[in-house]
């Protein structure tokens, strides 16, 4: 483990569980935003923003559609804005 985030009992409900983000990972976040948004802008840079949405979800059907989105994260799926919306 990383040190990046611990689970921790729900005091109100013994069962369960929460996970709690630590100030590693806060600051590991923080060093990877700008790399990811350069990323993202090199990619999308020759598109519009609704272009660049427009692509993403496009791309995301055709994962789908052909049965490719097996090892992706769910939340890369889900539906919303495109990752290219944070710009």
């Amino acid at each position: 483990m990383r040190g990046l985030m611990e689970r921790r009992r729900n005091p109100t409900d013994r069962r369960a569980h929460a996970v709690h983000v630590l100030p590693a990972d806060r600051s590991l976040h923080a060093e990877a935003e700008p790399v990811v948004n350069g990323f993202e802008a090199r990619v999308f840079g020759g598109l519009k923003p609704d272009e660049a949405q427009t692509f993403v979800t496009l791309l995301k059907r055709v994962f789908v559609h052909a049965r490719l989105d097996h090892g992706l994260h769910p939340g890369l799926l889900a539906p919303g804005p495109a990752p290219a919306g944070r710009r």
